[in-house]
């Protein structure tokens, strides 16, 4: 055998042994899932954890999602065998999946259920884009899917360190303070520990929501005029054909309220709209809020392009 016939066997026997050996990765509750082989049949129960799979170029292999799972668009196509916090365990079983793809509020019982019908359950609890992107490393592991998770992982950590050099043109003293509100009755904001919190942050702007703890915390109308919000960020759900007039609709509405009009931000017209599928999911499109939050706070203009 020549030495070149020998380091090409060398070669091919290296990739079949890594092809068949088992996947383990721990997921976010700490537990260690092992795999046998790259999953064929998956069910996601979150729209971001769905995002995460299709990104990764893992469609077809999807079988089950919840009925909130509308992007991309093939995944509209899937079967709904879940609501979000409301699982079936005999909804997921009868699509026979080899891995379930959970996520933080899911039913824990129902999925306690699930685990003991010998499927494995593979838990995502991002809060932060860092955590999104490494979740996207951690997928690629377990589904066998390391390049191209490798690819994907490195240009959404190239887009936040893009706009990272861009926030660190600016002082500290320069950052604006935003708050992202549910303008209502209650009104609610995004404080600590928050996928929203973390994208104030990665963009650029203080994040005024923490003033009142963490998760998502109900706040008086006083507070949030005490706060003197420089930038008053909202979401609404857009699906596909909602007309672009509602979210000028929304945003007059809130221009006309008593004491948010007398706000700074809703003054100087620095109101923010972001669409919650890409806010509120923490999936690669976090990225995408990222990137419209930190063009809204910092414009380029032709000057500082660099």
């Amino acid at each position: 055998m020549t030495r070149m016939a020998l380091c090409f066997g060398c070669y091919l026997l290296s990739i079949l042994s890594a092809a068949a050996a088992p996947l383990s990765v721990v997921d976010d509750q700490q537990n260690e899932i092992t795999l046998a082989a790259a999953p064929m049949r998956i069910v996601s129960l979150a729209p971001s954890n769905t995002e995460l799979l299709f990104a990764l170029g893992l469609g077809e292999r999807v079988v089950g999602v919840t009925q909130f799972c509308n992007y991309p668009a093939a995944a509209g196509k899937i079967e709904p065998v879940a609501g979000f916090s409301d699982l079936s365990a005999e909804k997921i079983a009868a699509v026979r999946p080899d891995l379930v793809l959970a996520s933080r509020g899911n039913d824990a019982e129902a999925l306690e259920t699930v685990r003991q019908m010998d499927v494995p359950v593979f838990a995502l609890a991002n809060n932060t884009v860092a955590e999104v992107i490494e979740s996207v490393r951690r997928l690629g592991r377990l589904t066998d899917r390391q390049e191209a998770a490798m690819v994907l992982a490195a240009s959404l950590q190239a887009r936040v360190d893009s706009v990272s050099r861009r926030v660190q043109l600016h002082s500290a003293d320069e950052r604006p303070g935003v708050l992202w509100a549910y303008v209502g009755d209650p009104i609610y904001t995004a404080g600590t520990g928050t996928i929203i919190d973390d994208v104030i942050q990665t963009a650029g702007g203080r994040n005024l929501g923490r003033e009142a703890g963490e998760g998502w915390p109900q706040v008086s109308l006083e507070s949030v005029v005490d706060w003197r919000v420089d930038v008053l960020l909202t979401s609404l759900r857009l699906g596909e054909g909602t007309p672009a007039a509602a979210i000028e609709t929304e945003l007059a509405r809130m221009r006309g309220l008593d004491g948010w009009r007398q706000l700074p931000a809703t003054k100087a017209g620095q109101l923010v709209h972001v669409d919650a599928d890409l806010l509120t999911r923490a999936g690669p499109r976090i990225v995408d809020a990222v990137e419209i939050l930190a063009a809204s706070l910092y414009p380029v203009s032709s000057g500082d392009r660099r």
